[in-house]
């Protein structure tokens, strides 16, 4: 490895770790500061505050990677422009593209490691930090409504969960339906039950029809229970703030759930479709962005430092608007899902292609 190159990486990782950290710390204090009066109100546990921050930390992580390789690459690139080392290290024969390869090479790491995060820790962790939340910090503010309605849920070795509704205050479910699938793929349970009640520990269903199915065969056996108690890893609080939230889902879960939901074109089946493409397209944000701030850094060869941080915030800003704009229209009808997800990062690279295109190199 070449010296400037180990130089760039050494400059890059600098800066991102320092800004990665900095904005965590920011986040965690913040949102401690917010919770303040319910930690005192509550008497919370110190055990308890720390559960519930490692579980704040991963969905966190996942949002501020971007912006911290897109203020890393920034501050990089102005530094190297500032102290003419930029027009140095062009001079001497290694060229721009000689500097990004070991930075994309990063950025690509750093996506891996983001999308990991986000597919098989975060969602989990949003999870907890939601039901922490609930049971611990938010005791009396309990949702005014008393029913809920069209619940769907992903249990155990991806059971397919529906409600059809939810009474709050009974703490009683009418109209489930779960759906399981053997590992194998070869047979379909369905419990189809009336009603199911909450007794402390477990749901107890009621007048519940068994369908159990083999692939490939027409008969089916059906048994009738009616009482029986079945295994699902729902909590009656789980149901106050997991209402069909693809965020708490894995990505295997969100294909699953996707290909077997029965209404193709409704609401909640877009959002599934969305959210699967956006946790693909979310772990390319890091490489984006750091084309689009390249430029950015380089025309900075006067000013103060921290005016970098600001263009930084900037982009990442309009980023972030353009991004959730274009998913609110693919969670909406006649826009495609697939461009929902991954139009912000077709924009923007367009964006750092001009940029790169018009900035004096």
């Amino acid at each position: 490895m070449k010296i400037l190159t180990k130089y760039m990486l050494k400059q890059f990782w600098y800066f991102f770790l320092l800004f990665f950290i900095s904005f965590l710390v920011i986040f965690v204090v913040v949102d401690i500061f917010d919770k303040l009066d319910d930690l005192l109100q509550y008497e919370i546990s110190f055990w308890e505050i720390v559960l519930y921050y490692i579980n704040f930390v991963p969905p966190v992580i996942v949002q501020i990677i971007p912006i911290a390789v897109l203020l890393a690459t920034i501050s990089l690139f102005r530094k190297l422009s500032v102290n003419n080392e930029y027009v140095a290290m062009v001079g001497g024969g290694f060229s721009l593209k000689n500097m990004l390869i070991p930075l994309v090479i990063s950025a690509l790491i750093i996506g891996a490691v983001s999308f990991v995060i986000h597919n098989f820790i975060a969602p989990r962790a949003y999870f907890n930090q939601e039901r922490i939340k609930a049971e611990k910090f938010v005791k009396a503010d309990r949702p005014s409504r008393k029913i809920i309605k069209d619940i769907n849920l992903i249990g155990k070795e991806d059971q397919l969960i529906y409600i059809k509704a939810y009474y709050i205050d009974k703490k009683i479910a009418k109209g489930i339906t779960i759906i399981q699938n053997s590992a194998d793929k070869l047979h379909e349970k369905r419990f189809m039950a009336a009603s199911a009640e909450w007794n402390g520990r477990h749901w107890i269903f009621k007048e519940v029809n068994v369908f159990d199915r083999r692939t490939g065969y027409i008969s089916e056996k059906t048994v009738f229970y009616p009482k029986i108690q079945i295994d699902i890893p729902i909590k009656p609080d789980d149901l106050l703030f997991s209402k069909n939230n693809p965020e708490i889902m894995s990505l295997s879960q969100l294909s699953s759930l996707s290909k077997r939901i029965v209404d193709k074109k409704s609401s909640f089946s877009r959002k599934l479709k969305v959210e699967y493409h956006y946790r693909f397209a979310f772990s390319f944000v890091s490489l984006v962005v750091l084309f689009v701030s390249v430029p950015f850094g380089l025309m900075q060869k006067r000013g103060p430092k921290f005016l970098s941080v600001g263009i930084g915030v900037v982009i990442s800003l309009f980023y972030y608007i353009v991004l959730y704009i274009l998913i609110s229209f693919g969670k909406g009808k006649g826009f495609s899902p697939f461009l929902s997800a991954w139009g912000a990062n077709f924009i923007f690279s367009a964006f750092a292609y001009v940029m790169f295109y018009i900035t004096p190199k």
